[in-house]
C-alpha cells in the first residue's frame, strides 16, 4: 500500500519529457553527484546506496551511521550539514561517514533537534 500511495500520483500524472533521459547513467558529470544513505534503514538498505554510487560516472557517498528511514527520523547534524553544503555550493562531503546525533533507546530519539 505505502509503494502505491507514494507513487500512484506520479504515475497517473498527465505530462510527458520530450526527452526523457534513459540511460546511460555512468557518465562523468561536472559536479559529483551525492549519495546518502543509512546504515540501519530497514525500508532502503546501505548496501543499494553503495550500489548507486558505484553505478554513477561521478558520485560521493555519504554514509550516515544510525536508524530508520531518512535523517529526519535520526537525525544528524554532519549530515543535515554536508547535504546543505551540496545543495547550496555543491561541495562533496569532506566526511564520508557521519554519525547520528543520538543512540537507540535514548528517550529524545527520534526528535526533531530544537
Amino acid at each position: 500500500f505505502l509503494g502505491w500511495y507514494a507513487w500512484a500520483p506520479c504515475a497517473s500524472w498527465p505530462a510527458k519529457s520530450a526527452a526523457p533521459h534513459t540511460g546511460p547513467w555512468n557518465k562523468t558529470t561536472n559536479h559529483p553527484i551525492l549519495v546518502m544513505g543509512i546504515s540501519n534503514d530497514p525500508n532502503t538498505p546501505f548496501a543499494n546506496a553503495r550500489r548507486v554510487s558505484r553505478r554513477l560516472g561521478n558520485a560521493v557517498l555519504l554514509k550516515q551511521e544510525g536508524y530508520g528511514h531518512g535523517t529526519y527520523s535520526d537525525p544528524s547534524d554532519c549530515a543535515t550539514r554536508a547535504m546543505g553544503s551540496y545543495l547550496i555550493r555543491l561541495n562533496p562531503p569532506e566526511h564520508q561517514v557521519c554519525r547520528s546525533n543520538r543512540v537507540p533507546f535514548d528517550p529524545r530519539f527520534g526528535e526533531l533537534p530544537p
